[in-house]
């Protein structure tokens, strides 16, 4: 199994060069079958950096927001290069800019297909991926085989949500 020390230099990498060759490097050394590492990304719409209790809030307790803190890691001190949702999310996914995959505003886009997610390059990697909640990017990331899909399209409908979930890139209401 890697070292979580390992992990999350490839991890680091991958998110703050904005490439995604640290990432295609620590996947194509994971032996088949190995021990890995779990991973998640949460993304909190509107969250601010000191909204969780390990953050330094006292008015909120986020214990268990807390504990994967205390047992993952945190990025202390992150940036954004383009402030919107679409924009913001693409750079995530890519590990490119926003100018480079063509997502620069709200307006429903795609991601092109040349550029790799980092969950594509995890799951050819022998990981299963999952993606929940909302992408507000055109298809709603449904392109992509997510070993488990729970999400709606574009901003949603809030009090009438339509969701789709899938398996194995099968999507169904």
């Amino acid at each position: 199994m890697e070292t979580r020390r390992t992990v999350l230099k490839y991890l680091t990498g991958a998110v703050g060069a904005c490439s995604l060759d640290s990432l295609e490097s620590f996947a194509r050394q994971l032996q088949p079958g190995s021990a890995r590492p779990n991973i998640v990304c949460i993304v909190g719409e509107g969250l601010r950096w000191d909204e969780l209790s390990s953050a330094g809030s006292t008015l909120l307790h986020t214990p268990n927001m807390d504990r994967i803190a205390r047992e993952g890691c945190t990025f202390r001190n992150g940036f954004v290069v383009n402030a919107l949702c679409l924009p913001s999310r693409a750079t995530m996914l890519t590990g490119l800019y926003s100018h480079t995959t063509g997502a620069v505003s709200n307006v429903e886009g795609k991601i092109p297909a040349r550029f790799p997610l980092v969950s594509d390059l995890l799951q050819q990697a022998g990981y299963q991926t999952a993606f929940l909640g909302k992408s507000h990017i055109e298809g709603a990331l449904m392109e992509h085989k997510w070993d488990y899909y729970f999400g709606f399209v574009g901003q949603a409908d809030y009090y009438r949500p339509r969701i789709t979930e899938g398996v194995r890139g099968q999507y169904g209401p």
